[in-house]
């Protein structure tokens, strides 16, 4: 298994760079499968989703669609999907922001009752509570 960076992972959901775009998704379709796939980490979901979000503008429906092929490629496997799963779904159900719906759904795996926050975005999302 051979791990993939955000940027790779963006080249292929962008097709922004024709030469680096074609390149990540031979990289996948030569070298990657259902048998061996790419790992892609928790962090360079909340990297790919800030940067779609940020840098390319993408909105909540296209950074869903992005995701949603992530989740469903047989060729890349997930670091703790089900939590990464979990994580988007909140997400995409409350609003609020990726990474802060990851952060609450680690620590809820972990054994946390609620992850504590000053931030009233964050506090929306069921694994959070607000510190008032």
């Amino acid at each position: 298994m051979i791990g993939l960076d955000t940027n790779v992972l963006v080249r292929v959901l962008t097709g922004d760079d024709e030469t680096q775009s074609s390149r990540a998704r031979r990289f996948l379709s030569d070298k990657c499968s259902a048998d061996d796939p790419a790992f892609v980490s928790c962090v360079v979901l909340v990297e790919t989703y800030w940067v779609l979000e940020s840098v390319y503008g993408f909105g909540h429906s296209e950074i869903d669609a992005a995701l949603e092929l992530i989740f469903s490629a047989e060729e890349i496997r997930i670091e703790d999907e089900a939590l990464a799963r979990h994580a988007w779904q909140s997400f995409s159900r409350e609003g609020g922001d990726f990474a802060d719906a990851l952060i609450g759904a680690i620590g809820r795996a972990h054994g946390c009752s609620a992850t504590v926050t000053f931030d009233r975005k964050a506090a929306k999302l069921d694994d959070f509570t607000l510190l008032s």
